[in-house]
């Protein structure tokens, strides 16, 4: 479920979910905010897979979280 595979679309993982949520990170935003922005994405599109793509995200140093706010990593 985190990588797509055969039977596994890239919409469906939790890697796509991941991709689809950095493009849509372009300046730093609230995590409500954020998901207001991405949450009729097909790759996103329910609350658990949102969190569970933040974390995936978080935990491979790709977004921080500071004074409230998401934001990519590098920016």
């Amino acid at each position: 479920m985190i990588l797509p595979t055969k039977h596994i679309s890239p919409e469906n993982s939790v890697l796509g979910a991941g991709a689809t949520i950095l493009r849509n990170l372009d300046y730093p935003k609230t995590v409500s905010g954020l998901w207001e922005q991405v949450r009729k994405l097909p790759a996103v599109s329910a609350y658990w897979r949102y969190v569970i793509a933040l974390d995936f995200l978080f935990a491979i140093a790709a977004i921080d979280y500071k004074d409230g706010l998401i934001e990519r990593c590098g920016q």
